[in-house]
This record gives C-alpha cells, structure tokens and sequence, in this order.
C-alpha cells in the first residue's frame, strides 16, 4: 500500500485488529501490548506468545520490529524470567515505559509519571519567562503556548 493512500491507515487498522496472541492483548493504533499473569510457583510462556504475534504477522506480510520491543517485570516476581527475542533480537528490559501518555513504572509507583509532568511543566514556564522577558505581549503569548502544548 502506498504511504499516503486513503486506503492505507484503514488497511493497516484491519491488519493489526487480526493479530490475536493466546494471552491478554492490547491494541491502540500502531502498537500492540501483550501482558501475561504469571503465578508465583508457574513459568511463563510470553516467548511462545511473542511468536505467535510474528508469526501471524508475517502471514499478514507486516514487519515486527524487534529493536522497538520492550519487556517489563511488575513488582512481585522474585526471580526474573528468562530474556525474550523478538525476530532474532533480544527484547531490552524497561523498569518504566509510556502507554498512551502515562508512565507505568514497574513498581507501580506514580513517581516516574510525576516526574516527567514536572519537567514538562517546568520546561513550559521557563519559554514563558523567555517570552515576558522579549516584551511579547502577555495574552497573545500565552495562547501561543496553548496550542503547541496540544501537539
């Protein structure tokens, strides 16, 4: 499919809506998250389900990209399990990751995710001091400021 089509952001939405793993799957345009609960005495089975999704992407002639691929261990697990590979590529191990703008730590903790509103938020202030201290007006310069914080 041409990148530009009409057709393509509808053709990749069904692509990626038929990718269906034997474990809890979540999906939100280009990216698929696939989670597992494992028991404390149980092993898991991740890599099988890791394959699965390449393999049925591959039938679906869709690439997975081993190198964009991160695996995270929530806070109970005592021994960490066994490396993933993606493709031929280990999977790297995250102790934080961002899903849908919020930071989800791997200790559940809320801090990482304050953190990185803290310094968004102080980067902002810090533009509108530079632009007070140009002599930009006060009211066209904060509207400015609210509409790149949206994108």
């Amino acid at each position: 499919m041409p990148q530009g089509s009409f057709l393509g952001p509808l053709t990749f939405i069904v692509l990626v809506d038929s990718l269906q793993a034997s474990c809890l799957t979540h999906k939100f345009v280009d990216d698929t998250m696939l989670s597992e609960i494992v028991a404390k005495s149980a092993t898991s089975h991740m890599q099988a389900f890791c394959d699965e999704i390449v393999q049925q992407s591959e039938e679906a002639r869709m690439n997975v990209n081993g190198r964009k691929t991160e695996m995270m261990i929530g806070p109970i697990a005592k021994e960490p399990p066994q490396l993933l590979s993606l493709c031929g590529t280990m999977i790297d191990r995250v102790t934080a990751f961002k899903l849908l703008g919020v930071y989800v730590s791997c200790d559940l903790k809320w801090s990482e995710h304050v953190d990185a509103i803290v310094s968004k938020a102080a980067s902002r202030l810090h533009f509108l001091k530079q632009l007070k201290r140009a002599g930009a007006p006060g009211r066209t310069a904060f509207l400015h400021i609210c509409t790149e914080a949206g994108s």
